[in-house]
Protein backbone atom coordinates (compact mmCIF):
# COMPACT_ATOMS: atom_id res chain seq x y z
CA UNK A 1 0.00 0.00 0.00
CA UNK A 2 2.95 2.43 0.86
CA UNK A 3 4.95 1.43 -2.28
CA UNK A 4 1.62 1.93 -4.39
CA UNK A 5 1.19 5.33 -2.95
CA UNK A 6 4.62 6.58 -2.84
CA UNK A 7 4.70 5.29 -6.77
CA UNK A 8 1.70 7.36 -7.49
CA UNK A 9 3.55 10.59 -5.69
CA UNK A 10 6.55 9.68 -8.00
CA UNK A 11 4.72 9.95 -10.87
CA UNK A 12 2.58 13.16 -9.90
CA UNK A 13 6.03 15.35 -9.24
CA UNK A 14 7.63 13.53 -12.64
CA UNK A 15 4.70 14.60 -14.88
CA UNK A 16 4.42 17.98 -13.11
CA UNK A 17 6.85 19.92 -15.78
CA UNK A 18 4.15 18.67 -19.09
CA UNK A 19 1.04 19.81 -17.10
CA UNK A 20 2.34 22.99 -16.85
CA UNK A 21 3.45 23.10 -20.47
CA UNK A 22 0.59 21.64 -22.32
CA UNK A 23 -0.95 25.32 -22.69
CA UNK A 24 2.19 26.46 -24.45
CA UNK A 25 2.74 23.40 -26.08
CA UNK A 26 -0.44 23.17 -27.72
CA UNK A 27 -0.74 26.27 -28.82
CA UNK A 28 2.94 26.23 -31.03
CA UNK A 29 1.88 22.53 -32.21
CA UNK A 30 -1.19 24.54 -33.37
CA UNK A 31 0.37 27.61 -34.73
CA UNK A 32 2.76 24.74 -36.68
CA UNK A 33 -0.27 22.92 -38.27
CA UNK A 34 -3.36 25.05 -38.70
CA UNK A 35 -4.11 25.48 -42.02
CA UNK A 36 -1.20 23.33 -44.04
CA UNK A 37 -2.49 20.15 -45.87
CA UNK A 38 0.34 17.35 -45.97
CA UNK A 39 0.11 14.74 -48.39
CA UNK A 40 1.71 12.27 -45.95
CA UNK A 41 1.00 11.74 -42.91
CA UNK A 42 3.01 8.85 -40.73
CA UNK A 43 2.25 7.83 -37.29
CA UNK A 44 4.54 6.30 -34.83
CA UNK A 45 4.70 4.47 -32.03
CA UNK A 46 7.09 1.30 -29.80
CA UNK A 47 5.44 -1.68 -31.29
CA UNK A 48 3.23 -0.32 -34.37
CA UNK A 49 0.57 -2.46 -32.63
CA UNK A 50 -1.41 -0.69 -30.53
CA UNK A 51 -1.33 3.47 -30.94
CA UNK A 52 -0.53 4.63 -33.87
CA UNK A 53 -2.44 2.19 -36.22
CA UNK A 54 -5.55 3.01 -34.73
CA UNK A 55 -4.60 6.76 -34.95
CA UNK A 56 -3.54 6.46 -38.60
CA UNK A 57 -7.16 4.83 -39.08
CA UNK A 58 -8.69 7.08 -36.88
CA UNK A 59 -7.43 10.29 -39.29
CA UNK A 60 -8.13 8.52 -41.97
CA UNK A 61 -11.98 8.36 -41.11
CA UNK A 62 -12.02 12.46 -39.70
CA UNK A 63 -9.63 13.47 -43.01
CA UNK A 64 -12.25 11.98 -45.59
CA UNK A 65 -14.71 13.68 -44.38
CA UNK A 66 -13.34 17.28 -43.23
CA UNK A 67 -9.96 17.53 -45.58
CA UNK A 68 -10.04 18.42 -49.49
CA UNK A 69 -7.77 15.59 -51.44
CA UNK A 70 -6.26 12.71 -50.60
CA UNK A 71 -3.63 12.22 -47.93
CA UNK A 72 -1.92 9.10 -47.88
CA UNK A 73 -1.98 7.86 -44.42
CA UNK A 74 0.01 4.77 -42.81
CA UNK A 75 1.56 3.97 -39.40
CA UNK A 76 5.02 2.28 -38.58
CA UNK A 77 7.17 1.18 -35.49
CA UNK A 78 10.65 1.01 -33.92
CA UNK A 79 10.64 -3.06 -33.45
CA UNK A 80 8.78 -5.95 -34.48
CA UNK A 81 7.64 -6.02 -38.23
CA UNK A 82 5.41 -8.46 -39.39
CA UNK A 83 2.41 -8.59 -36.45
CA UNK A 84 -1.25 -7.72 -36.08
CA UNK A 85 -2.98 -6.01 -33.74
CA UNK A 86 -3.57 -7.81 -30.31
CA UNK A 87 -6.94 -9.28 -29.27
CA UNK A 88 -7.47 -5.91 -26.72
CA UNK A 89 -6.43 -3.50 -29.44
CA UNK A 90 -8.80 -4.85 -32.16
CA UNK A 91 -11.65 -4.68 -29.22
CA UNK A 92 -11.21 -1.18 -28.33
CA UNK A 93 -11.11 0.03 -32.20
CA UNK A 94 -14.23 -2.27 -33.12
CA UNK A 95 -16.11 -0.56 -30.04
CA UNK A 96 -15.20 2.63 -31.79
CA UNK A 97 -16.53 1.53 -35.32
CA UNK A 98 -12.64 0.90 -36.50
CA UNK A 99 -11.40 -2.42 -37.70
CA UNK A 100 -7.81 -3.25 -37.40
CA UNK A 101 -8.10 -6.78 -38.34
CA UNK A 102 -5.96 -6.50 -41.59
CA UNK A 103 -3.13 -4.64 -39.84
CA UNK A 104 0.45 -5.49 -40.06
CA UNK A 105 3.48 -3.67 -37.98
CA UNK A 106 5.78 -2.25 -40.14
CA UNK A 107 9.36 -0.22 -38.83
CA UNK A 108 10.33 3.01 -39.56
CA UNK A 109 12.89 3.64 -42.35
CA UNK A 110 15.06 6.64 -43.91
CA UNK A 111 12.33 6.72 -46.96
CA UNK A 112 9.80 6.83 -44.70
CA UNK A 113 11.17 10.02 -42.92
CA UNK A 114 11.92 11.36 -46.40
CA UNK A 115 8.79 11.38 -47.99
CA UNK A 116 6.66 11.86 -44.82
CA UNK A 117 5.05 15.69 -44.64
CA UNK A 118 4.04 15.28 -41.26
CA UNK A 119 4.84 12.74 -38.78
CA UNK A 120 3.02 12.07 -35.73
CA UNK A 121 4.24 10.45 -32.38
CA UNK A 122 2.77 9.55 -29.43
CA UNK A 123 6.01 10.79 -26.67
CA UNK A 124 8.64 13.41 -26.78
CA UNK A 125 11.38 10.51 -26.54
CA UNK A 126 10.14 9.00 -30.44
CA UNK A 127 10.53 12.27 -31.54
CA UNK A 128 13.86 12.96 -30.13
CA UNK A 129 14.97 9.36 -31.44
CA UNK A 130 13.18 10.34 -35.53
CA UNK A 131 15.20 14.00 -35.37
CA UNK A 132 17.94 12.30 -34.67
CA UNK A 133 17.32 9.42 -37.34
CA UNK A 134 16.82 11.69 -39.98
CA UNK A 135 19.13 13.19 -42.39
CA UNK A 136 16.73 16.40 -42.69
CA UNK A 137 14.70 18.45 -40.96
CA UNK A 138 11.61 16.53 -40.33
CA UNK A 139 8.24 18.10 -39.73
CA UNK A 140 7.14 15.96 -36.07
CA UNK A 141 4.14 16.44 -33.86
CA UNK A 142 3.72 14.98 -30.44
CA UNK A 143 -0.15 13.90 -30.45
CA UNK A 144 -0.30 14.33 -26.75
CA UNK A 145 0.35 18.20 -27.21
CA UNK A 146 -3.09 18.39 -29.37
CA UNK A 147 -5.26 17.60 -26.16
CA UNK A 148 -7.73 19.68 -25.65
CA UNK A 149 -8.27 18.72 -22.30
CA UNK A 150 -5.87 19.19 -19.52
CA UNK A 151 -3.41 16.36 -19.45
CA UNK A 152 -2.13 13.78 -16.91
CA UNK A 153 1.27 13.11 -19.11
CA UNK A 154 2.41 14.17 -22.16
CA UNK A 155 2.87 10.58 -23.19
CA UNK A 156 -0.08 8.87 -25.03
CA UNK A 157 -0.52 5.57 -22.99
CA UNK A 158 0.86 2.23 -24.28
CA UNK A 159 -1.99 0.22 -23.37
CA UNK A 160 0.18 -2.66 -24.62
CA UNK A 161 -0.54 -6.18 -22.09
CA UNK A 162 -3.48 -3.97 -19.84
CA UNK A 163 -7.01 -3.95 -19.97
CA UNK A 164 -9.76 -3.51 -21.48
CA UNK A 165 -10.26 -0.14 -19.59
CA UNK A 166 -6.34 0.68 -20.25
CA UNK A 167 -6.84 0.38 -23.83
CA UNK A 168 -10.19 2.42 -23.70
CA UNK A 169 -8.37 5.38 -22.15
CA UNK A 170 -5.48 5.23 -24.25
CA UNK A 171 -7.79 5.14 -27.64
CA UNK A 172 -10.19 8.02 -25.93
CA UNK A 173 -7.22 9.67 -26.01
CA UNK A 174 -5.78 9.60 -29.36
CA UNK A 175 -9.48 9.89 -31.09
CA UNK A 176 -9.70 13.24 -29.05
CA UNK A 177 -6.18 14.31 -30.32
CA UNK A 178 -6.55 13.22 -33.83
CA UNK A 179 -10.43 14.90 -34.05
CA UNK A 180 -7.88 18.39 -32.98
CA UNK A 181 -5.04 17.69 -35.77
CA UNK A 182 -7.84 17.32 -38.65
CA UNK A 183 -9.44 20.39 -36.90
CA UNK A 184 -6.12 22.52 -37.14
CA UNK A 185 -5.21 21.24 -40.46
CA UNK A 186 -9.06 21.81 -42.11
CA UNK A 187 -8.13 25.62 -40.20
CA UNK A 188 -7.15 28.87 -42.91
CA UNK A 189 -7.33 31.33 -40.10
CA UNK A 190 -3.49 31.27 -39.17
CA UNK A 191 -4.26 33.85 -36.47
CA UNK A 192 -6.59 31.98 -34.53
CA UNK A 193 -6.08 30.62 -30.76
CA UNK A 194 -6.95 26.75 -29.88
CA UNK A 195 -9.92 26.91 -27.59
CA UNK A 196 -9.52 27.42 -24.28
CA UNK A 197 -8.60 23.53 -22.04
CA UNK A 198 -10.89 22.44 -19.49
CA UNK A 199 -10.26 23.18 -16.26
CA UNK A 200 -10.27 19.56 -14.91
CA UNK A 201 -8.34 16.85 -17.29
CA UNK A 202 -10.15 13.51 -17.99
CA UNK A 203 -10.35 11.45 -14.67
CA UNK A 204 -10.49 8.42 -17.10
CA UNK A 205 -7.13 8.87 -18.08
CA UNK A 206 -5.41 9.70 -15.11
CA UNK A 207 -6.84 7.20 -13.10
CA UNK A 208 -6.13 4.27 -15.29
CA UNK A 209 -2.59 5.94 -17.25
CA UNK A 210 -1.06 4.90 -14.25
CA UNK A 211 -2.04 1.67 -14.06
CA UNK A 212 -1.48 1.19 -17.79
CA UNK A 213 2.10 2.23 -17.25
CA UNK A 214 3.38 -1.10 -15.74
CA UNK A 215 7.68 -0.99 -15.14
CA UNK A 216 7.79 1.86 -17.28
CA UNK A 217 5.58 5.31 -17.42
CA UNK A 218 6.34 5.88 -20.63
CA UNK A 219 6.67 3.07 -23.12
CA UNK A 220 5.68 -0.30 -21.87
CA UNK A 221 7.81 -3.52 -22.83
CA UNK A 222 7.44 -6.02 -25.47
Amino acid sequence: MVKQALKFAWHAVQDAPDRALHPFRRQRASRELRGKLPKTVVFVCHGNICRSPFAAACFQRLASASLKGRIATSSVGFIGPGRGAPPAALSAAERRGLDLSKHRSRLVTPKILRSAELIVVMSAEQARMLRRAAKHEVPIIVLGDLDPQAISARTVIDPWGGSDEVFDASYERIERCVRELVRLLSDDSRDAKPPAEPATRASSEASVGRAGRGTSPRERPR
